[in-house]
């Protein structure tokens, strides 16, 4: 039901359309809005008041419930409940106020509409189906590109890597990697050979890369994440790389904090750049004694203020008073 809202002296009553859920009972409904509670005895002026009525010539139970869309098509719920539709009593309903939706008219009644809606499930109607036990089953496609990936002797592009001849399809590496994609679109070499040279990356990592580009997936990641990092930084390959990212912070230890926290700022990985951050912030007395940060602090000024500050925060030092 939609009603365009607008100021009313008098009571208004709107009725939808009727309608069924379909069960077995072979079952009707409309709703009932009062927009204008003010000449109603008993009831707020500041509230709609919806009914859900049954038309039907028997008793119905049934689980019914009212919700209201916003601009964005978001459901926003009035009530919900489970009753019994007796021949005596047919209608059951509910408020909202006013003011949730005058608060933010725009958001919540674009162009001054008001969308209502109703959703009724018949509980008495059940039908009683046998337990038939399923059995799990794998996305096919998923099955498909990892036999795929294990059967590649029918690739139509070689990679040339540490004196090995990887083959691989063309149109899988285009869909995963912006940067493979530019080197078989482009006026390039890789286009019109159809080969791939590699000689910043090793043979292992990349297979890895190419393991996740088919798959999705990377066995043994916690053993190769830092190799791979770079890799899927390098082929702009984002889901692998937040991977790495998750994988790294997991091995992250005092002596080894501030080289990853480098590493991470080296390859704009923003994840675990800052959670690195937070982990040296969190334990600086650990860090500036382990040998990584010593080694690198006679060689940077930077390193050096850090310890001084860590220490004067450890030994509480509050204010310093220069001579004039």
């Amino acid at each position: 039901m939609m009603y365009r809202l607008s100021p009313l002296s008098s009571d208004v009553v709107l009725n939808s359309s009727v309608f069924t859920t379909g069960s077995k009972k072979a079952d009707q409904w409309h709703v009932i809005l009062h927009f204008n509670n003010g000449t109603r005895t008993n009831y707020a002026p500041d509230v709609l008041t919806i009914f859900l009525k049954n038309l039907n010539k028997h008793n119905v139970k049934a689980q019914y419930s009212f919700f209201f869309l916003d601009k964005n098509q978001v459901k926003h719920s009035i009530f919900h409940s489970e009753q019994e539709f007796k021949t005596s009593q047919k209608v059951w309903g509910s408020h909202l106020s006013k003011t949730i939706l005058l608060t933010k008219p725009c958001e919540m009644m674009p162009n001054d509409t008001l969308t209502l809606c109703s959703e009724v499930i018949v509980t008495d109607d059940k039908v009683t189906v046998p337990n038939v036990p399923l059995s799990s089953s794998k996305i096919q496609i998923i099955q498909d590109l990892k036999e795929l990936y294990n059967n590649r002797e029918s690739g139509d592009v070689t990679i040339n890597i540490e004196n090995k001849q990887i083959k691989a399809h063309k149109v899988i590496l285009m869909a995963r990697s912006p940067v493979l994609a530019a080197m078989f679109t482009h006026d390039m070499s890789e286009k019109k050979s159809n080969e791939v040279f590699i000689t910043d990356i090793s043979s292992d990592t990349f297979e890895k890369l190419l393991q996740y580009i088919y798959t999705d997936q990377v066995s043994d990641l916690d053993s190769i994440a830092g190799d791979l990092l770079e890799a899927a930084d390098k082929y702009q390959l984002q889901s692998l790389k937040k991977k790495c990212e998750e994988s790294l912070c997991k091995s992250l230890k005092p002596d080894n904090l501030i080289s990853m926290m480098n590493f991470a700022e080296r390859h704009n990985a923003e994840n675990m750049l800052k959670y690195v951050t937070e982990c040296i912030a969190l334990d600086a007395e650990n860090i500036i004694q382990s040998d990584e940060f010593k080694k690198l602090e006679k060689s940077s000024m930077g390193f050096g203020l850090f310890r001084t500050l860590v220490t004067l925060n450890a030994n509480k030092v509050t204010e310093i008073v220069y001579s004039s």
